[in-house]
């Protein structure tokens, strides 16, 4: 799972200038611009001011990802047994969680990988879909596509496929399990407690 959620987090901040501008695209690389920048900052150097750094790049990565969405995916069916209040804390803390836990090793663990884009794939659907990306790193090519979803004229990612995985599926599996013993208030009471234990 770490490696999982660290390379979706490595595509997004270490990715190359696009091929060719389409608005889905383009919606993820501007922000992803922003965090290249952050990244070369010479005032992060050595890892100074890292809680700055971190913060920065989380607005980069809000800046294009749905939340509300990957939070409700993630959970399912099960998203109609979470009241107004729940799916709002639940959202807030899935994210945080999911993002601050590997905020770090991008932090760390920056090499100057670089991205080729290979297309946009149309949903089904006008409002879908498919930024399809490869991570280049030595010796190794990981394929990455971002699920987008177009709302109100802006395209957000919902959902991320590494090498044919998704990061939705995989936390709705573990969900499911959980929720079929613990109410929605007991699993974000979890999560709430594993943010603090980090």
């Amino acid at each position: 799972m770490k490696k999982f959620i660290a390379a979706i987090l490595c595509l997004f901040l270490f990715s190359a200038p696009a091929l060719a501008a389409d608005p889905a695209l383009e919606a993820v690389k501007a922000p992803l611009d922003k965090a290249m920048a952050v990244l070369n900052d010479p005032q992060f150097a050595d890892g100074q001011n890292a809680e700055k750094q971190r913060e920065l790049l989380w607005d980069c990565i809000e800046e294009v990802f749905n939340f509300v969405e990957v939070a409700k995916r993630s959970v399912g069916r099960n998203w109609k047994k979470f009241t107004p209040e729940e799916r709002k804390d639940f959202t807030e803390i899935f994210s945080r969680v999911l993002g601050d836990a590997y905020l770090s090793r991008i932090q760390t663990g920056y090499e100057g990988d670089t991205i080729d884009y290979l297309g946009v794939e149309a949903g089904s659907k006008d409002d879908k879909a498919v930024v399809q990306t490869v991570i280049q790193r030595p010796g190794m090519q990981i394929p990455v596509d971002y699920s987008m979803l177009n709302k109100k004229g802006k395209w957000e990612v919902y959902d991320v496929k590494i090498e044919g995985i998704s990061l939705v599926k995989n936390y709705r599996s573990q969900f499911d399990k959980k929720l079929m013993n613990m109410k929605p208030a007991e699993l974000i009471q979890e999560l709430k407690e594993k943010k603090l234990s980090e």
